[in-house]
């Protein structure tokens, strides 16, 4: 063991980092194989050898158990919310939390909850609620739009692409920027779900100019 400044001596680096890092021991488990009982030791030698010590809130922490960046969260629990019609209580249920843990990240990400009796509404209803039955529009491109002027993915005036809230329902997650829902049989207002097709930006340019030369090559166009 090396000795720093004639005080205990410290443990080889190796050893430190496979009983802390490599095994994932707790501070109070390490202890146990080392020759000092005290955590704030152990401590002076881990930061000695640059190795980081974890905290131990950010481990008990939803993220954490999720696998989860705080904006995958985020949105993972925006979508729960507004696109799934899933209350606070079943959120938490589903994340094996309590709802307490639920509203406090909701106001910590700035996800408003909805009023009271537009709650009760919308969580009381079926698998896509009463929102999902909302108003209906149609884009100058030819889409199908709903009207969810709550949701945080509408545009300025509150309406969601029908083709890509059927995709998301059907995925369970929102959809990247670069990823495009493709209707295959060419129909912009068929949104049944094995009409549709996720690919990304590239792909859909590609595979629209393989149709536009099968159609030239047949004529069509």
């Amino acid at each position: 063991m090396a000795e720093v400044h004639n005080k205990l001596p410290i443990p080889p680096k190796e050893v430190l980092y496979d009983l802390y890092v490599v095994q994932g021991l707790t501070l109070k488990k390490c202890l146990s194989f080392l020759e000092t009982s005290s955590e704030i030791t152990l401590r002076k030698w881990l930061r000695y050898y640059n190795i980081p010590v974890r905290n131990p809130n950010r481990l008990r922490s939803l993220e954490y158990r999720l696998g989860l960046s705080e904006l995958e969260l985020k949105e993972k629990i925006e979508f729960m919310y507004f696109r799934q019609n899933m209350s606070k209580n079943k959120i938490a249920k589903a994340l094996g939390v309590t709802s307490t843990i639920i509203s406090r990240r909701m106001e910590k990400f700035g996800i408003k909850s909805y009023p009271p009796e537009k709650a009760k509404s919308i969580f009381g209803s079926g698998p896509y609620a009463a929102r999902w039955n909302g108003g209906v529009a149609y884009g100058t491109n030819g889409y199908r739009l709903i009207a969810m002027h709550d949701d945080p993915r509408a545009d300025a005036r509150g309406y969601v692409y029908e083709h890509r809230l059927v995709m998301e329902q059907h995925l369970g997650r929102y959809l990247s920027s670069d990823e495009v829902v493709h209707h295959i049989n060419g129909n912009k207002l068929d949104n049944r779900i094995e009409n549709l097709q996720v690919l990304t930006n590239s792909e859909h340019v590609k595979l629209h100019a393989q149709i536009n030369r099968a159609k030239k090559n047949q004529g069509v166009i």
